[in-house]
């Protein structure tokens, strides 16, 4: 056993074991820190969600103003050219 080449001294198997525990370690906190990121950059992006959902309702606010607007021209116009022509 002590000749076999494919078995490591116990010394180099307890080497082997910190250097995983420290592979490992890093590792989570590579993992923490890109947890960490994308959680912040997710809250970005909703914030910048809820900014868009707001500008859309004000556009939908104008674009319902603008065609009352254009109803209520319309009805105007009708209102003259039915005064006019006395139909």
């Amino acid at each position: 056993m002590n000749g076999d080449p494919t078995r490591k001294s116990n010394g180099d198997t307890e080497s082997r074991v910190v250097r995983l525990e420290t592979s490992s370690q890093h590792h989570s906190e590579v993992l923490q820190d890109f947890r960490s990121e994308t959680r912040m950059n997710f809250d970005r992006v909703y914030a910048q969600i809820q900014d868009v959902r707001t500008e859309i309702r004000s556009v939908r606010v104008e674009i319902r103003v603008f065609f009352g607007l254009v109803v209520t021209v319309a009805f105007g116009v009708a209102a003259i050219v039915a005064k006019i022509y006395g139909v």
